[in-house]
């Protein structure tokens, strides 16, 4: 069983818009060219407030500050069942940069990112993303699985 932490970084406070990032769109890539959100797996002893911060300064380039759970959830997949906390988080530094100055084997890394609607998600949920199902489920105004 693998834990992981997605982040939700929203533009406004009426939660009208959130940071989105593209996953690379290459061959066997899970959930290839869609936008998504920023998600690490846990590493182990590594707590969740731990894997935002990380999340943020990995994957994004970012300084992060940790808020809010948003939801839960898990999936089964290939390799076991894989549970995920959705965070909300703040940003301490900007703008994003994704192209990191040393790249960790295993890792996916973004190749763009934006601000949009919660809706953008909703490709991504419909291929099964855990990370896009949790924020639009916590929304609750855009997804009807």
């Amino acid at each position: 069983m693998a834990l992981a932490v997605s982040v939700a970084i929203f533009q406004d406070e009426g939660r009208r818009r959130v940071l989105l990032v593209r996953r690379p769109d290459d061959p066997g890539e899970e959930h290839a060219g869609l936008w998504g959100l920023p998600a690490v797996t846990l590493r182990p002893g590594e707590t969740p407030t731990e894997g935002v911060l990380r999340a943020g300064r990995q994957k994004l380039g970012l300084e992060l500050r940790p808020l809010a759970v948003l939801g839960r959830g898990a999936q089964l997949r290939p390799a076991g069942v894989l549970q995920m906390l959705l965070y909300e988080a703040e940003a301490l530094s900007w703008p994003p940069r994704l192209e990191p100055e040393q790249r960790e084997e295993g890792l996916t890394y973004y190749t763009d990112w934006t601000w949009g609607e919660p809706e953008l998600l909703v490709p991504a949920a419909v291929m099964g993303s855990l990370c896009s199902r949790l924020l639009l489920d916590a929304l609750g105004d855009y997804w009807q699985p």
